[in-house]
C-alpha cells in the first residue's frame, strides 16, 4: 500500500494546486464538511447507519441498522437519542441505548480530563488549512459535473492522516458534489478502504447527506468485506433567537443578513475549529460506529 501511495504522490506533485478546482469550490467544500460542527450548526437531524459484513466469497454474515436523532443546541453539547437499532433482523434498541449511555459517560469523562476538548486524529482532506498539503490533477468535465484527483505533495509526505482520492463539483456553480478518499495509512485491521462523502442542501444548508464506506479487514487469514452507508436526513435548523430591543430590553443589535429561501447558508468559520476528520467521521476517519 505504501509503495502504491508513493507512486501516486510522485505522479501528482508536479501539478500546480492552483490549476483546479476553483478556489470557491474548496471554500464551499470546507464549509460543507464542517456544516454540522457544534458551535456552527444549531438544530436537529437524523442519522441512519446501515452496515453489511460478508465473507470474501460474498456470503453475508452480519447486517445492522441504527437510527439516531441528534439535537444540537446553540450553546452546550449535542445530544443523541437512538430511535431504532437492529442486528441481523433482531430488535436491539434497548441494548443499544444502554451501550450508548455508557459510551457517553466515558466520552464526557475523557473530555473533562482534556479540558473539555476531544482529540481528532482522522483523515485530513484537501480543505481549510490542510489544502496546502495536496495537489490536484487536471479536471475532467462531463456536462455540468467536473472531477479531479488529489494526492499529497512531496513536501507533505511526512504528515499523518493523509489520503488520495477524487473531488467532484458542479461546473456552473462550483459547489462540491462529493469527495472520495483512500487513507494512505490504513486503520489497524483494514486491508482496503474507500470512503465517499456526498453533499446536498437541506433547509438551505449544504452538508454531508450520505457517506459510503467500503473495505476489507480482518486478522491473520480471516478477512471480511464490509459496506456501510450513513445518511443524514430530516435536518432542521433552529429558529433564530428572538430579536432584542423590545420594551425594557435595550437597543436592537445590528441587523443580520439572512439567507433567502433559494440561497445556501454558508457557516462562518469558527475560530477554534479543529482540523482532521470532519465531525461526520469518527476519530479514525470512518463513519460513527453502529451502536
Amino acid at each position: 500500500m505504501r509503495a502504491v501511495a508513493s507512486v501516486i504522490v510522485a505522479a501528482t506533485v508536479a501539478i500546480p494546486i492552483a490549476a483546479t478546482p476553483p478556489p470557491s469550490t474548496l471554500t464551499s467544500l470546507s464549509a460543507a464538511l464542517h456544516a454540522l460542527d457544534e458551535g456552527v450548526f444549531a438544530g436537529s437531524y437524523t442519522v441512519t447507519v446501515t452496515a453489511r459484513v460478508a465473507t470474501t466469497a460474498g456470503k453475508v454474515t452480519d447486517t445492522s441498522t441504527t437510527v439516531v436523532e441528534v439535537t444540537v443546541p446553540a450553546e452546550g453539547p449535542s445530544s443523541e437519542r437512538i430511535v431504532r437499532a437492529e442486528k441481523n433482523g433482531q430488535d436491539i434498541t434497548a441494548e443499544a441505548r444502554g451501550r450508548a449511555e455508557k459510551r457517553q459517560e466515558t466520552t464526557s469523562a475523557a473530555k473533562e480530563e482534556k479540558g473539555g476538548r476531544e482529540m481528532s486524529v482522522g483523515v485530513r482532506l484537501p480543505e481549510g488549512d490542510d489544502a496546502r498539503l495536496y495537489a490536484f490533477g487536471e479536471p475532467a468535465c462531463d456536462g455540468d459535473t467536473c472531477t479531479a484527483s488529489y494526492a499529497p505533495t512531496a513536501a507533505a509526505r511526512k504528515e499523518k492522516g493523509l489520503a488520495t482520492g477524487r473531488l467532484a463539483w458542479r461546473a456552473a456553480t462550483h459547489e462540491p458534489l462529493w469527495i472520495d478518499m483512500t487513507p494512505i495509512e490504513l486503520p489497524t485491521g483494514a486491508k482496503e478502504l474507500t470512503v465517499r462523502i456526498e453533499f446536498a442542501v437541506q433547509d438551505g444548508l449544504r452538508h454531508p447527506v450520505r457517506i459510503v464506506t467500503d473495505g476489507v479487514g480482518g486478522l491473520l487469514f480471516i478477512k471480511r468485506v464490509f459496506h456501510v452507508e450513513t445518511t443524514f436526513h430530516d435536518l432542521r435548523r433552529a429558529a433564530p433567537a428572538p430579536a432584542q430591543g423590545a420594551e425594557g430590553s435595550g437597543p436592537l443589535p445590528p441587523p443580520r443578513e439572512e439567507a433567502s429561501p433559494r440561497q445556501e447558508a454558508v457557516p462562518a468559520p469558527a475560530a477554534d475549529r479543529r482540523r482532521g476528520a470532519p465531525p461526520c467521521l469518527g476519530a479514525t476517519g470512518l463513519p460513527a460506529p453502529v451502536y
